[in-house]
């Protein structure tokens, strides 16, 4: 006779040993949930799309019902208003390196974009971007503090490559740089040993992470302006995409794995749970295509990245700020970034068809957007939000053995999961965890909520599939029934 055993969900720690652990093996588009792992959504693409290739992205507003999507590709910067059709607000002339990305800042009313090839341009939120003025350096990365433009990893105007130095503009002017007292404009080099600027990010004070240290950048007013400590040695970013800015605390990847930086110090989140694997799937040289974002409604960030050559974004991981715990997903898209999804014009309500078919009231908040959402770029290059269809996820427990040296045989599993669509499969080692794995068929529920199958082995895994497109909440685990086989 069989016996139920629950086998709950655990946490996604694939660098631990399979056996016994409790940590699941593999959490493939589903995201982790109080009590275990809820639905991931895919792109709800948009009719705004963009040609390949897309080299940067940002998602700006200049008022509460006005969202602005920009984005950079070879040659051009498009803008679209409220999910319109995309429009270029600067052309360069020729055609840019995709070894570099385009990086936006907002600062007093405008949009700053900055590309190493090419001289920083601006302009108002929504309107033809030019060259800055005022002798404004060729810059990699941009960022805001305080009353300032932030630049770094510089060609600068006045001894040109420096790439460990930040500049900053004169105080809410974008078009005032060099050093003058009178506007506060000047810039600091930061320490050699610390390597490149990859990413400056602030609010009243300002982190710079460079490639081997980070420092924090406090204003204190003329003549000095900034002060500068270096409060984190021999670690930094390892690439400027790899840094998000997610409010009061920042994300990043070092040489040493996943970190959360709290203004103060580094904490690890990725040691002896997800470091090795990440390294293992990280494209060779892929570090600068690394795109990080935060999605604000979930309270996660993510790290998007490429597996091949192709340069192409094929994988996500992602991390829970409130369940600490990590998932994955093989969605893949050109782009993807923070911020807020769009609303609607008047004249976008037409693809609803009339006032009868349209599928929300006109009180709707959807209308006007502004909500906390990750967006990005499908390969189409649809702009669009992460809130379509549900993906198909899978769960995948490490190693299990019902008792001490003793083989089971298990005849049923039942997944605990508010779905309709759900298959049950096992993994199966027969004497020793160095066997190789052989899986049984993928079965689906009968009417007594179980997945019937025919398992027998000293070591099982126990995978859980959820079809996609469901409407679905909550995946806590699994139940197995199993009977002991003996010994042999």
């Amino acid at each position: 006779m069989s016996t139920a055993i629950p086998i709950p969900f655990g946490p996604w720690e694939p660098d631990k040993a399979a056996f016994q652990s409790g940590s699941l093996v593999d959490a493939l588009n589903v995201a982790p949930v109080s009590g275990g792992y809820g639905p991931m959504l895919g792109f709800n693409p948009s009719s705004a799309t963009l040609a390949a290739p897309i080299l940067g992205a940002s998602v700006l507003s200049d008022t509460a019902a006005a969202t602005y999507v920009y984005a950079g590709s070879g040659d051009d910067i498009y803008v679209s208003n409220n999910g319109a059709a995309f429009s270029s607000v600067y052309h360069n002339g020729s055609a840019l390196s995709t070894l570099f990305h385009w990086n936006f800042a907002r600062f007093v009313g405008n949009v700053i974009a900055v590309h190493p090839q090419v001289a920083p341009v601006g302009g108002l939120i929504g309107t033809t971007m030019t060259a800055l003025t005022g002798g404004a350096p060729t810059a990699r990365v941009v960022g805001v503090v305080g009353n300032f433009l932030v630049m770094g990893d510089l060609i600068d105007g006045v001894d040109g490559t420096r790439r460990n130095r930040v500049r900053w503009s004169g105080f809410q002017n974008p078009n005032a740089w060099g050093t003058n007292v009178g506007t506060q404009a000047d810039f600091n080099d930061m320490p050699d040993e610390g390597g490149t600027v990859m990413g400056i990010i602030g609010r009243e004070f300002g982190t710079v992470f460079q490639r081997y240290s980070i420092s924090r950048m406090t204003y204190v007013g003329p003549d000095t302006v900034f002060q500068f400590d270096t409060v984190e040695k021999k670690r930094g970013a390892i690439s400027s995409g790899s840094i998000i800015d997610a409010g009061l605390i920042a994300a990043y990847i070092a040489d040493d794995g996943f970190m959360i930086w709290d203004g103060t110090s580094s904490t690890p989140i990725g040691s002896q749970r997800v470091n090795e694997w990440f390294r293992s799937r990280l494209y060779s040289g892929g570090e600068e295509k690394i795109v990080g974002y935060f999605e604000p409604l979930t309270s996660t960030i993510g790290w998007a990245y490429p597996i091949d050559s192709s340069g192409i974004l094929k994988e996500r991981i992602i991390y829970s700020l409130t369940e600490d715990r990590w998932c994955r997903s093989d969605l893949q898209g050109a782009w993807f970034m923070s911020r807020f999804d769009v609303g609607y014009t008047l004249e976008q309500l037409n693809v609803f068809g009339n006032l009868e078919t349209i599928p929300f009231s006109f009180d709707d908040p959807k209308l006007l957007g502004g909500r906390a959402r990750a967006v990005g770029f499908d390969l189409n290059g649809a702009y669009g939000v992460l809130t379509g269809n549900s993906m198909a996820g899978t769960m995948l427990t490490g190693d299990w053995q019902s008792s001490p040296g003793v083989r089971s045989f298990v005849n049923a599993i039942r997944p605990q999961v508010d779905a309709d669509v759900v298959t049950c499969a096992a993994g199966v080692r027969a004497q020793s965890l160095a066997d190789p794995l052989a899986f049984t068929t993928d079965m689906a529920k009968v009417l007594d909520g179980r997945c019937p199958m025919r398992a027998s082995g000293r070591y099982m895994r126990f995978r859980t599939t959820i079809g996609a497109t469901q409407n679905w909440t909550r995946a806590t685990g699994i139940e197995a029934y199993v009977a002991g086989e003996g010994r042999r």
